[in-house]
């Protein structure tokens, strides 16, 4: 089915897909929860699945200026196309 989205600025938006990349404490990730059946979810439950908590996962990010890098090393891997570096749980590298 569609969705119907509705802006503070009173406006409205029909949608097939809303995609809720708005972070930890997602309002898209609330307003589902709130707005989905009640037979579903239960009400006193909702902040169950939309506040925050531990997963045990750490995330690092970094931005360095490109000059920086050339410095460090010219033929760095990082300043052509576009890489994701994940670190394993084995403390190794890899590379995606």
């Amino acid at each position: 089915g569609s969705l119907v989205l509705h802006f503070a600025d009173e406006s409205s938006e029909n949608t097939d897909v809303l995609i809720g990349a708005d972070g930890i404490r997602s309002s898209v990730r609330k307003t589902l929860f709130e707005t989905i059946d009640k037979d579903l979810v239960d009400p006193s439950k909702i902040s169950h699945y939309t506040d925050p908590s531990w997963t045990g996962t750490l995330v690092y990010r970094a931005i360095i200026p490109a000059e920086k890098l050339l410095e460090m090393d010219p033929s760095n891997v990082f300043l052509g196309e576009l890489v994701m570096v994940s670190l394993r749980e084995s403390g190794q590298y890899g590379r995606e």
